[in-house]
């Protein structure tokens, strides 16, 4: 990600929003953007088109707070610096890359870039995430159309007049998944309790992309 001059023996905390990694800094930069957020303060947070690094595990972590949040943990190989990719329960970005997430080995290098924008002749917001290996293969998603791989379906409710979608069995298969694939005891939470929240309210939270 280009980060220099920093302790590595902490692990820097980063989100995805209308398609950059986001890394909040506490005071402006001169590469810094400042915006108010979603809670009505303002921010400065540095963001970047893409982020490779080494996975090294994935886990849900619960929050009564602020909702429940997925962390993926991954490591620059170079500088050793530890990143937590902090991600909303639920919506598109989250399903996008945790799809393409089960398809990569632990402790294999990666890169994700994440992306937002309204296709042409649409007026959809498409958000979510192209993971790549090093030899810049596409990571295809785990679950697809021909093959849900045991994936429960997303199921439409009716709330308040609208269309939501009820991904609770979903987001307990993808828990399961990923204590399967890097053993319960990294699946468990071992993200800090007085770790920033980064996620924002409500962002994020409608599947786009659906059912992939």
């Amino acid at each position: 990600m280009g980060l220099i001059n920093r302790n590595y023996n902490s692990t820097l905390f980063i989100t995805i929003r209308d398609g950059k990694i986001i890394v909040p800094v506490e005071q402006p930069t001169d590469t810094s953007v400042q915006r108010t957020n979603k809670m009505g303060r303002t921010v400065n947070e540095e963001q970047y088109e893409q982020l490779n690094a080494v996975l090294q595990r994935v886990e849900l972590r619960k929050n009564d707070k602020y909702g429940n949040q997925w962390c993926v943990h991954l490591m620059d190989s170079a500088t050793l610096e530890q990143f937590s990719l902090q991600l909303p329960e639920s919506g598109g970005n989250t399903w996008s890359l945790l799809n393409r997430l089960l398809n990569v080995n632990k402790d294999e290098e990666i890169s994700i870039q994440p992306y937002c924008f309204i296709p042409a002749g649409e007026t959809k917001e498409r958000r979510g995430c192209t993971v790549r290996r090093m030899d810049n293969t596409k990571v295809e998603p785990y679950v697809t159309r021909d093959n849900a791989q045991g994936c429960p379906d997303i199921i439409p409710v009716e709330f308040k007049g609208e269309t939501r979608y009820d991904d609770t069995a979903r987001i307990a298969w993808l828990a399961a998944k990923f204590t399967e694939k890097f053993g319960e005891q990294q699946a468990q939470s071992n993200t800090p309790q007085n770790a920033p929240n980064i996620v924002e309210p409500d962002t994020d939270t409608e599947p786009t992309d659906l059912p992939f």
